[in-house]
């Protein structure tokens, strides 16, 4: 599904497997490794991305059924990624990227973030509806100040203990439902 916010020149687009491209050149970029690691991947120090690894991962974006993906498109350029995770036993969480760094500081961020939370909370016939939620949860890490800034300007609420998971420190947050 496509979800437009004009205020921004955002879109939200399906992912495609031509976007391999311009995702290995974040990733093998000098911040690249920088960014998965404030998001929480432990990456081997050796650790060199391939476009054959990027294809297969869009591809899994494409075809995964616990996900909903989308590319993020901010003036006719890729900019960055939001997902859904949808896990019939968990609650459903949204998470994003943005990797281009010149775009920081804009409100795409929140603009993206709280789109994609409202269509979970209010879609009734699309894939987060068949999870019948009625709370949003999703986690960051405790120095990722940037995102814990977007997750609490769009209503989410730090919820239970900071907890360490694979070496970092890690916060929950939670967006219940209007009534």
């Amino acid at each position: 599904q496509k979800i437009s916010i004009a205020e921004q020149y955002i879109e939200l687009i399906s992912p495609e497997i031509s976007h391999a491209d311009i995702s290995l050149e974040w990733v093998s970029g000098k911040d690249g490794r920088e960014l998965l690691e404030k998001m929480g991947n432990n990456l081997p120090k050796d650790w060199t991305p391939s476009i054959e690894e990027e294809r297969d991962r869009i591809i899994d974006f494409i075809h995964g059924e616990n996900e909903v993906n989308w590319a993020i498109e901010y003036q006719g350029e890729i900019i960055g990624a939001v997902w859904l995770s949808l896990e019939p036993d968990k609650l459903i969480g949204p998470h994003i990227m943005i990797a281009d760094k010149s775009v920081y500081g804009r409100g795409i961020a929140t603009s993206v973030m709280q789109a994609v939370c409202g269509w979970a909370l209010t879609d009734k016939t699309g894939s987060a509806s068949r999870f019948n939620h009625k709370e949003l949860i999703t986690r960051c890490r405790v120095d990722n100040v940037p995102i814990i800034r977007v997750n609490e300007k769009i209503g989410f609420k730090p919820t239970g203990e900071t907890y360490k998971e694979d070496g970092f420190t890690w916060q929950n947050y939670i967006m219940k439902k209007a009534r």
